[in-house]
């Protein structure tokens, strides 16, 4: 039988859901306008790109930002927990062994 769905429980923060959901908001949630390091002659450049943190640690070469996308920032970190919060009691879940009923 099924049981009735808990929204309390489901948005009850803990550890595993915030690391869960730093590290999607960390290489998932496009947030910094950055330099790309291309250096062009005439215009149109794209001299700069929109990308994670991760993104901007691994490929700016000059490390300059040029804008924070605080929009895109505080949606991405809520998505971050909120998929977060989901995911990590089925990943505790699929662990476990599905109980008899009788």
């Amino acid at each position: 039988m099924a049981t009735a769905f808990d929204w309390n429980e489901l948005l009850k923060p803990s550890r595993e859901k915030y690391l869960a959901a730093v590290f999607l908001f960390l290489v998932f949630v496009p947030c910094l306008e950055y330099d790309n390091g291309i250096r062009c002659i005439r215009a149109p450049c794209p001299a700069n790109n929109i990308g994670s943190l991760l993104m901007f640690f691994l490929f700016s070469p000059t490390h300059d930002i040029f804008q924070i996308l605080y929009i895109n920032a505080i949606v991405g970190l809520a998505l971050a927990y909120i998929l977060a919060a989901i995911a990590v009691p089925l990943y505790s879940k699929a662990g476990k062994p599905m109980q008899k009923s009788q």
